[in-house]
């Protein structure tokens, strides 16, 4: 009789272990999805279409909410395809129909890269595919996204590069592991930087206090306190000389040659790779040049008597800057560039052509055809054309 006793208690036990793991799952899966009507529904979203969502309430009850009426918390650029939104509190994709296409159901997700995107959930990085399948099971305290088939992971303190498949390719024990480019991969230890090869080789030696990944041969560096450019042999292209130093993109990059005089004067300018000044013209702000386009900044000094800044395109070609003059603006992509004056953002051409009157909060950088743009805490997409995703209330 003690031993079906004992049986029956330690059989409760088990049942009462299994209901409460089910309940911090269920937990687990439950999303405050905002409306856009000031609706708040609590419940787990169990499908979705090019339309709408499925999701059932915490009662019970199934309902199906318009992808059009639901407000989206966060939004980042759309790559292969897919774009990480947060809804409800937690983060999942759009595809380009405007469809929930992967439910939001992770700590944190970031965008896919060769057919692949980082997650975060309960503290561990992991990885899924373009259908929301997992990968890599989330196991990792760090991880980098995928770049020429590796991807930089930490666990239990070690660092690694694995594969596509998880497996571990070698042990890279330093404390950043960064993403391969050209074939190599910036590393931090200690607070000094260098780079590894594909083969975990370290080529460069990890004597920098920063660095930027090599992009067209060559790779930005900071050292002692000065900016240049090295080659993939560890040698000064274009010895350290700038207190600010870009990335190279279209054979040409944009430095600042002293801070002092920058807080005054505009002193940055483009070179090329032989680290020659490419235009007489100055500024005191830049972006990346794309398609032959740059957004650069130029000071002045304001009625106050403080340093204030314009911004305005510029043809690294042409050698010419379009009349208009902004606040702000971002990179120019398709021949858009999101623009900031009165306060608000709208989308200029490089024609200098309002294509979008100031009205959002925020626009990102065009890609794949759509930018992320904010109003009133609410987040959709603008197409080439200006025209919404969703369209916002």
């Amino acid at each position: 009789m003690n031993r079906i006793f004992i049986l029956f208690i330690v059989l409760l036990l088990q049942l009462n272990l299994f209901a409460a793991c089910e309940r911090e799952k269920s937990l687990d899966s439950i999303n405050t999805i905002k409306l856009k009507d000031g609706t708040e529904l609590r419940g787990e979203i169990i499908n979705s279409t090019n339309t709408s969502i499925t999701v059932i309430l915490e009662k019970g009850k199934r309902i199906e909410v318009k992808n059009s009426h639901i407000i989206i918390e966060e939004a980042a650029n759309f790559i292969e395809g897919y774009a990480p939104v947060k809804i409800g509190g937690k983060w999942g994709y759009l595809n380009k129909k405007g469809a929930v296409a992967i439910l939001p159901r992770f700590e944190d997700a970031w965008n896919f890269s060769e057919g692949l995107a980082v997650i975060k959930i309960a503290e561990k990085y992991g990885c899924i595919d373009l259908n929301g399948n997992y990968v890599i099971e989330p196991q990792f305290q760090y991880m980098t996204r995928f770049s020429e088939g590796l991807s930089g992971v930490i666990k239990e303190n070690h660092g690694y590069y694995i594969d596509r498949t998880g497996k571990i390719k070698f042990e890279a024990d330093y404390d950043i592991l960064g993403v391969f480019q050209e074939g190599m991969a910036a590393v931090d230890s200690g607070g000094k930087w260098g780079f590894i090869d594909s083969t975990a080789n370290l080529r460069i030696a990890l004597l920098y206090e920063e660095v930027r990944d090599f992009k067209e041969g060559l790779a930005a560096v900071r050292f002692q306190g000065k900016w240049g450019y090295l080659n993939k042999k560890g040698d000064f292209f274009i010895k350290s000389q700038f207190e600010f130093a870009s990335s190279f993109s279209e054979g040409i990059a944009f430095v600042t040659l002293d801070t002092l005089i920058n807080r005054r004067y505009n002193s940055s300018i483009f070179i090329d790779k032989s680290g020659n000044m490419v235009f007489s013209k100055r500024f005191c702000g830049a972006g990346e040049v794309k398609d032959g386009w740059s957004p650069i900044a130029i000071c002045f000094l304001n009625d106050e008597g403080e340093i204030d800044y314009l911004w305005s395109l510029w043809n690294v070609r042409r050698e010419k800057m379009i009349e208009l003059q902004f606040e702000n603006l971002g990179l120019c992509n398709y021949g858009l560039a999101p623009a900031k004056w009165n306060n608000k953002w709208g989308v200029i051409d490089t024609l200098g052509n309002i294509v979008l009157e100031a009205c959002f909060d925020s626009i990102g950088v065009f890609f794949e055809g759509l930018a992320p743009v904010l109003f009133d805490s609410q987040w959709d997409y603008i197409n080439k054309n200006a025209n919404l995703m969703f369209g916002l209330d």
